[in-house]
């Protein structure tokens, strides 16, 4: 009896172990299965170097493939985040570029302005000073010129009182306005060196004179020169007479003009009838 039970034992222990094999065989044929499924499921592994677009995450999440469009993935979630702020951070360069050409082309813009401006100023200026110099020569071709012309003595002999003339001309191209002749006789030993006042006698009212016509003025000697006086005169020992003064006027684009005349009588000069021309000083005789 005591056999038979060791028996049963024995049996018992061998059915069991055997049975506890074969449970753990076939958990290893399951668990190789699943494995399987799961390698043909998913996509096949490479290493990360192999796949840079892939996205894996040390802390165990799962990965992310491209086009990162899994939103419940929070790996691809921060990829597009960052990918957002680079596109971002692009976006931001190519408009500071743009900004820093918009400020070139305005520099630029500027400099050529400025420089448009000055060559506008010049020529402005050489067109001023054109227009100033046409002014000026049509001023010159139109405007009256009134001259000192025929400065004669007459009558200068013993006992008579000398008169001297001058005839005030128009020679230019426009009548002169308001004429007026102030003029004197004066004794002087030299008549380039002796210093004359225009203190003269204002010989008429002032008139206005027309283009090539001329107007007689005539002024008389001071004093009535005796026969001594006249020999040493015509010696030329007792110097020589100065006849001066001015003409003013105005021309018709209202400029006042002034001619001033200087000539001088010397004894040699007169006829045996006292009459005689004047010369003209070498200093004194000017026109504006």
């Amino acid at each position: 009896m005591n056999r038979s039970v060791i028996g049963a034992v024995l049996w018992l222990a061998f059915s069991s172990g055997s049975s506890a094999q074969e449970d753990h065989r076939d958990q290893q044929s399951i668990q190789a299965a699943d494995k399987a499924g799961a390698q043909q499921a998913a996509p096949p592994s490479r290493p990360v170097a192999e796949h840079p677009q892939i996205l894996r995450d040390a802390r165990g999440q799962q990965p992310c493939y491209p086009p990162y469009e899994d939103r419940s993935n929070p790996l691809c979630a921060e990829w597009k985040a960052a990918d957002a702020a680079t596109t971002a951070a692009v976006g931001s360069s190519i408009a500071a570029l743009f900004s820093v050409a918009s400020i070139a082309a305005l520099l630029v813009t500027i400099a050529q302005g400025r420089r448009a401006l000055r060559n506008a100023t010049e020529a402005n200026r050489t067109a001023e000073k054109a227009l100033r110099q046409a002014e000026i020569s049509t001023e010159r071709q139109l405007r009256a010129y009134v001259a000192a012309t025929k400065i004669e003595v007459a009558g200068f002999c013993a006992g008579r009182r000398p008169r001297f003339t001058v005839t005030p001309e128009n020679v230019g191209a426009t009548p002169a306005k308001r004429l007026k002749v102030v003029a004197a006789v004066l004794h002087a030993e030299d008549p380039e060196r002796h210093h004359l006042s225009f203190r003269g006698h204002n010989l008429f009212t002032p008139i206005d004179l027309g283009t090539k016509q001329p107007v007689f003025v005539s002024i008389d000697f001071p004093f009535t020169p005796t026969a001594e006086e006249l020999a040493s005169f015509r010696s030329g020992s007792a110097g020589c007479f100065v006849f001066f003064g001015y003409i003013t006027y105005r021309d018709v684009f209202g400029r006042q003009r002034r001619t001033i005349f200087r000539n001088y009588l010397s004894g040699d000069m007169l006829s045996a009838n006292g009459a005689s021309s004047l010369r003209a000083c070498r200093k004194g005789n000017r026109s504006t």
